[in-house]
């Protein structure tokens, strides 16, 4: 049975390689055309190895799919995009970077990829892939965990119980109100590394004692 949750999530083992595996959200098994199931070898025995690039994987595929569902018009275009990406990935080795995000790279990147493209016969859809020519819709915190929930994860979470799903829900909303509380209704590519910053943590903290504070004023004592 195919895992959707845990460390070993989406992993799947076919003589002795690692495997990413995981079911296209029915709302899209129209405009994928991976669907049913996404599968891609990870051409690796090594499971730590493979749980690295389910990471990338499994990221690339759910900001791909909340683009995809929140943008309608522009799905194929996004999905050739994607497509493009994880070709090149495969055959060349690079992991896609939006253009703004690969000028900040080391040189010698930049030089690799630039060599790796320049044989006339490179198809353009891998030329933009390689140089970052398709960015990421601007996807907002609150916007990116609605999708998540009803389109991403619904199958995965179908088998829940309404009290076990209610409860799931709850723990994940919990971290994004206060996110949002502390900093902002971000959009998933502006969030950087000062967003969780020490004293942006203790505002986190502070934010979820207010939380329980107005559930249980007496249990906490906020100055």
């Amino acid at each position: 049975m195919l895992r959707t949750s845990g460390r070993d999530r989406f992993l799947v083992a076919r003589s002795e390689i690692w495997y990413y595996w995981r079911r296209v959200p029915k709302a899209l098994v129209e405009i994928d055309i991976r669907a049913p199931i996404v599968r891609h070898s990870l051409k690796t025995d090594d499971l730590a190895k493979a749980r690295a690039q389910r990471d990338i994987l499994e990221k690339a595929d759910n900001e791909l799919w909340a683009a995809m569902l929140l943008d309608g018009n522009d799905r194929a275009e996004k999905l050739e995009a994607y497509k493009a990406a994880k070709l090149l990935s495969e055959s060349i080795g690079f992991s896609y970077r939006p253009a703004d995000e690969l000028a900040l790279r080391p040189i010698d990147d930049i030089v690799r990829r630039i060599t790796a493209i320049m044989d006339i016969r490179t198809p353009i859809a891998v030329e933009t892939a390689v140089l970052g020519g398709e960015q990421i819709p601007k996807i907002k915190v609150s916007e990116a965990f609605k999708i998540y929930c009803e389109e991403i994860v619904a199958d995965e979470i179908a088998g829940k119980s309404p009290t076990q799903r209610k409860q799931w829900e709850k723990v994940k909303r919990r971290a994004i109100d206060s996110f949002i509380a502390v900093i902002e209704d971000k959009a998933m590519t502006d969030i950087t590394r000062d967003d969780g910053a020490p004293s942006t943590s203790t505002g986190w903290a502070r934010s979820r004692r207010r939380q329980v504070a107005r559930a249980n004023p007496l249990r906490w004592e906020i100055a």
